[in-house]
């Protein structure tokens, strides 16, 4: 269920003509497609980041959500690849080769243990092909699609943790805006490390596996890229975030996105930001280090 087919990489937004989806390959994940650029001024910009290994070109691969001045919520199949070294960029828009990017190095990833890659892809094969909302069947399981990331200094004054959203029941008669950094067409080979953003609805929660089905219309949608990245809901007291990219149809102009509930997850998230390496020990966690990214 990862987006890494579809959205394993990077971000997919549509805005040109560009579009990409992979299967949980953050190279391959969403981008939106289609969508609107977001300003700095924009909430969704204060909460955005996009996630880069330095060491490759393009360097986005994954989009994730600021939650404490030291932490950072992105999908577990952005790492799928236990060689990336991530750093988390600070700018709603950068251009490769323009000047050295405004990052902040990553101290340690926490992925759920029980996310597994071969389960995962099972499920985006299913769904592969299908093109209404209507098909997305509930897997029954959940997938575990979450990581947490620890940055080695506060984040930017201009950078604000976001809250998460406390009760579903709003989902129906909210504004839904979904953000990332990715591809922007299924034409997209590579993110560009522009942040879109595009307007959803909720089609279908399955709070029993811990996912919510989305779509969005006039051929946007989440692609590669966009994987890891937030599903936020406008509430009267700003933006709060209830979702991460993580999975759908191959095409990412399609529309349809399946994403992790952040509150299947709220427990595990706040234990790993609570202990930090002192969670280590603990079976329901594994630490990625950037040293040389492979478990301690």
């Amino acid at each position: 269920m990862i987006k890494l087919l579809r959205y394993t990489g990077f971000a997919c937004i549509i805005v040109s003509t560009m579009s990409c989806r992979s299967t949980r390959d953050p190279y391959s994940a969403p981008k939106i497609a289609k969508g609107d650029f977001v300003s700095r001024e924009d909430p969704v910009a204060r909460s955005t980041v996009s996630i880069m290994d330095k060491t490759t070109s393009p360097g986005e691969f994954c989009t994730g959500t600021l939650i404490t001045k030291f932490h950072v919520l992105t999908a577990a199949h952005c790492f799928n690849d236990r060689s990336r070294k991530p750093s988390v960029l600070f700018s709603n828009f950068y251009i490769e080769g323009s000047g050295p990017p405004p990052t902040i190095e990553v101290v340690w990833t926490a992925i759920h243990s029980q996310y597994n890659e071969s389960q995962s892809a099972e499920y985006d094969k299913l769904i592969a092909t299908m093109t209404k909302a209507s098909e997305i069947p509930n897997p029954g399981r959940k997938y575990y699609d979450v990581a947490v990331l620890k940055l080695a200094e506060p984040a930017p004054s201009n950078y604000y943790p976001v809250n998460f959203l406390e009760s579903m029941d709003i989902l129906r008669h909210s504004r839904i805006v979904t953000a990332g950094f990715g591809c922007t067409s299924n034409a997209c080979t590579a993110p560009r490390n522009i942040l879109f953003k595009i307007n959803m609805k909720l089609e279908k929660l399955f709070e029993e596996s811990g996912l919510v089905v989305l779509s969005a219309s006039g051929g946007q949608g989440s692609c590669p890229g966009d994987s890891g990245g937030p599903d936020y809901v406008m509430t009267p007291g700003g933006l709060e975030q209830f979702g991460i990219i993580s999975t759908g149809p191959s095409d990412c102009e399609g529309g349809l996105t399946v994403d992790t509930l952040v509150s299947t997850y709220r427990s595990w998230i706040d234990m790993v930001m609570t202990q930090g390496a002192q969670a280590q020990n603990d079976p329901s966690v594994t630490f990625l280090f950037p040293a040389n990214q492979i478990s301690p």
